[in-house]
C-alpha cells in the first residue's frame, strides 16, 4: 500500500511517531474452498506456500502458525456459519523490506518515526487479506466473474423419487463426471424440506463440511490434498433429509451461490463449476429369461418380469 499521506498536523521535532494501516470488513473476499486445498497442502508438507505473505494470510487465527485450527476458523467462514475471524482481523498490513518470520509467524506492523521534519518517502505497507493465499481477492466494487475451467467441472447426481410428507430418507449423491477433483463447495437448497445429516461414501465428509444456515438451506465444503476420482454411478456421499410435505426429489433439491459460492476445483487448482443433476429410472419393459432346464424333457419353466401386474399371453413356436 503506498501514496502521498498528509496527516493533518503540525510537526515537531520533538515528536515521535507510530504509523500503522488497518482495513477491516468482508473477511469472506478472495476466501474459498481452493485456499483450503492451498494451506492443507502446506500443512502435510505435500506443497509448501511460496510467500511468507502466504504465511500470514493462512495463519487464520492469529496464532503465529499454521494448523488444523486455521482451516477450521476458515471452513466455517466459507460455509456462512460465521460471517469473521474470532481472533484476526481481515486484512493485516506489514512494513514494505521489513523481514517477516515464518517460525513462528512475525512481522513489522507499524512504522516508527522518529523526529520528523520533513516529507519522507518509500514508506510503504504490503496489505495482506486473511485466508486469501492463492491471491484471488477483489479490491474493486465491481469484481470480475472468474474464469472457469470445463476440465475442471464436477457433475453429482441424486436418483429421482416420490417422497411421503413426514419421511426421513437418504439421499445417495453419485458421481456423473468427477475426475481429478481436489474441492468443490455450493449452497443448497432444500425445497420443502429440513437437513438431517452427511454420511461418507467416496468421499470422506462430516457435519465440519456442512454448514446449517436454515432447515432448508445448508452449504457444503470439501477440500482433499489429493486429488479424487470416481466411476460415474460411484455413491460420494449420502444427504439425510426429512421431507415436510410430499414431493420428488427433483422438486426438493438444487444447487446454488446463495450463501457459498458453487465452484469446483481439479488436480491444478484450476476453478470450474459444480453442478447436480436427478436421474429418471428408464421406463421398465418386459424381460423373458431363459427357460430352465434347457433342454428339457416333458416340462420346463418360462420366468418373466413385468413392470406390473396385469394379464399376459405367452405363445409358444
Amino acid at each position: 500500500m503506498s501514496g502521498v499521506y498528509n496527516d493533518g498536523l503540525l510537526h515537531n521535532n520533538n515528536i515521535d511517531y507510530k504509523v500503522t494501516a488497518n482495513k477491516g470488513g468482508d473477511y469472506l473476499n478472495g476466501v474459498s474452498t481452493l485456499d483450503l486445498v492451498m494451506i492443507q497442502r502446506h500443512i502435510l508438507g505435500l506443497q509448501a506456500l511460496d510467500s511468507n505473505y502466504k504465511m500470514i494470510a493462512a495463519d487464520a487465527n492469529k496464532d503465529g502458525k499454521v494448523t488444523a485450527s486455521d482451516l477450521t476458523d476458515l471452513r466455517k467462514l466459507i460455509l456462512g456459519v460465521t460471517t469473521t475471524l474470532p481472533n484476526n482481523t481481515s486484512w493485516r498490513f506489514a512494513v514494505a523490506g521489513t523481514p517477516v518470520q515464518t517460525s513462528p509467524i512475525a512481522f513489522t506492523e507499524a512504522i516508527n518515526i522518529t523526529n520528523l521534519s520533513s516529507e519522507m518517502d518509500n514508506q510503504n505497507f504490503v496489505a495482506v487479506k486473511i485466508g486469501d493465499v492463492n491471491g484471488n481477492v477483489s479490491t474493486s466494487v465491481n469484481s470480475p466473474e472468474v474464469e472457469s475451467r470445463s476440465n475442471a467441472n464436477v457433475e453429482m447426481s441424486v436418483a429421482e423419487a416420490a417422497i411421503a410428507a413426514g419421511e426421513v430418507v437418504e439421499i445417495p449423491v453419485t458421481a456423473a463426471n468427477f475426475s481429478e477433483v481436489s474441492g468443490f463447495q455450493y449452497t443448497m437448497n432444500l425445497n420443502g424440506a429440513s437437513f438431517v445429516g452427511v454420511q461418507s461414501g467416496v468421499l470422506e465428509v462430516n457435519a465440519n463440511n456442512v454448514g446449517v444456515i436454515s432447515d432448508n438451506v445448508v452449504t457444503m465444503s470439501y477440500a482433499s490434498t489429493e486429488a479424487v476420482n470416481a466411476n460415474e454411478g460411484a455413491v460420494l456421499f449420502t444427504l439425510t433429509v426429512k421431507a415436510d410435505k410430499a414431493m420428488k426429489v427433483s422438486e426438493m433439491i438444487s444447487l446454488n451461490s446463495e450463501v457459498t459460492r458453487a465452484e469446483s476445483y481439479n488436480s491444478d487448482l484450476k476453478v470450474g463449476r459444480v453442478s447436480l443433476g436427478v436421474r429418471t429410472a428408464p421406463v421398465a419393459g418386459i424381460e423373458l429369461f431363459q427357460n430352465e432346464p434347457n433342454p428339457f424333457k416333458g416340462m420346463t419353466t418360462v420366468s418373466f418380469e413385468m413392470p406390473e401386474s396385469s394379464d399376459s399371453n405367452i405363445e409358444c413356436i
